[in-house]
């Protein structure tokens, strides 16, 4: 009976070490989730704060387009009216 005790006790020691490693790899894993999803959260605000970027870009170069084509064309313009006007 006294070793059927001990044997208990040792597996219930076994047990309680485990539960206790277990329970440290627990709060390991909570600890790394919360660092991922603060990870996460800023990489959100990045992608949205470069595609805000991107689209500002876009706009930008959009009217820039438009402008070198509007000037292009005054310039052809006036190319035009000085060869039917004979100046070179």
């Amino acid at each position: 009976m006294d070793d059927k005790v001990k044997a208990l006790a040792s597996e219930k020691k076994k047990l309680m070490e485990e539960v206790s490693r277990l329970e440290t790899q627990v709060k390991r894993y909570k600890a790394d989730a919360e660092r991922a999803e603060s990870v996460e959260d800023e990489l959100k605000q990045e992608k949205r704060k470069l595609q805000r970027e991107l689209r500002e870009a876009q706009t930008q170069l959009e009217e820039l387009q438009n402008q070198n084509k509007h000037l292009t064309t005054r310039l052809d313009r006036i190319k035009q009216s000085r060869t039917a006007l004979g100046i070179q």
